[in-house]
């Protein structure tokens, strides 16, 4: 005889959680459609780097929020055979959360060498130069690997690299773009930001240690539901004819 946790309780937690994550997961779709939309029409990194990746946060985000509308619906209608497909389901999202959880502290899965060269084919095309002068300008950073990627580019450093541009009417100095009269604002070297490919690095260690967390935080509910749906599960009566 199973033992019913109140049946109540626990639907309403089950109903809870499975519409919590649904919009999460539908979140994470839309917001993976948006990035890949704008790194396709307006990014100094080359998208098709990173295609793949987004295309698999997208995918996730669609799969979160099936799984989740099929709870939410078994919890709401009681029915068995979905809470027992759902558990199923889940069972096996949470072992690739956990091997996804596993890959992300053991392994390098950030590769410097190809932020570098995304960065680099941006910065060589001319007609790209000004998006690349905006991601300096977001991420505080200069050039691909610092204020030397200038050199026999520009006489002088753009402001976008500039921790304080100041006017300085000497074209000479190894250190351009904007101009204030016949006068150009800029930069030593010695006052330029760190390299973007070492800021994005920095940037996207963050991320990937952040989202880490979150894969943990999601584990300890997935395996809360495996739970609840097991419970509710047992809780329903058979129907009598």
């Amino acid at each position: 005889m199973c033992l019913c946790l109140g049946k109540c309780v626990v639907r309403y937690f089950l109903v809870s959680i499975n519409l919590i994550f649904f919009f999460i997961g539908a979140a994470i779709a839309i917001a993976g459609g948006i990035l890949l939309y704008q790194l396709r029409t307006n990014s100094p990194l080359d998208v098709q780097d990173y295609d793949l990746e987004i295309i698999l946060v997208i995918v996730l985000g669609c799969v979160i929020a099936f799984i989740s509308a099929m709870g939410w619906c078994g919890a709401c209608a009681e029915k068995k055979v979905l809470l027992y497909i759902y558990s199923g389901i889940v069972v096996v999202l949470a072992a690739l959360h956990v091997y996804a959880v596993v890959k992300l502290r053991s392994a390098d899965v950030i590769s410097e060498d190809k932020i570098i060269n995304s960065l680099e084919k941006t910065f060589n095309d001319t007609s790209q130069r000004e998006t690349f002068h905006v991601l300096e300008s977001t991420f505080k950073c200069c050039g691909p690997t610092g204020p030397e990627s200038y050199i026999g580019v520009y006489d002088q450093l753009p402001p976008s690299c500039c921790v304080n541009a100041t006017i300085m009417p000497d074209l000479g100095k190894p250190v351009i773009v904007d101009q204030i009269g016949s006068k150009a604002l800029s930069c030593s070297i010695d006052d330029a930001h760190l390299g973007c490919s070492t800021v994005l690095m920095e940037f996207l260690k963050m991320v990937v240690h952040y989202l880490g967390l979150g894969f943990i935080v999601v584990i300890a509910v997935e395996l809360l539901a495996i739970v609840l749906a097991l419970s509710l599960s047992c809780c329903i009566a058979p129907k009598t004819g």
